[in-house]
């Protein structure tokens, strides 16, 4: 029997709605969601490693109630009013920083 790649990466890849890492993320998010709720809004979210796509598949982007920043090593095309994409490493606190102070300026 052959062994492909692209037989492993099917079933893990997180834009897929129907993955297996996408179906645990949702069951996350409903708690997550769950905790912030009595939050007051506009909320900032700092999601250090998130992108577009995840924010995406929970109906988050484009919310005026929400506002996130992410920070990952390049920084993603800018795509919705309230996500903010900043291109660092979180391992050097100038980085960090930097992305705190953006996302709750």
């Amino acid at each position: 029997m052959e062994f492909s790649i692209p037989i492993i990466r099917r079933p893990a890849d997180s834009e897929d709605p129907n993955s297996l890492p996408n179906k645990f993320g949702t069951q996350r998010f409903r708690l997550f969601e769950a905790l912030i709720a009595p939050l007051p809004r506009p909320l900032r979210i700092l999601d250090v490693g998130g992108t577009n796509v995840f924010w995406e598949q929970r109906d988050w982007a484009g919310r005026a109630d929400i506002q996130l920043v992410t920070l990952n090593l390049t920084a993603e095309e800018q795509r919705h009013e309230n996500i903010q994409s900043l291109a660092g490493d979180a391992r050097i606190w100038s980085n960090l920083t930097t992305a705190l102070r953006r996302c709750f300026q």
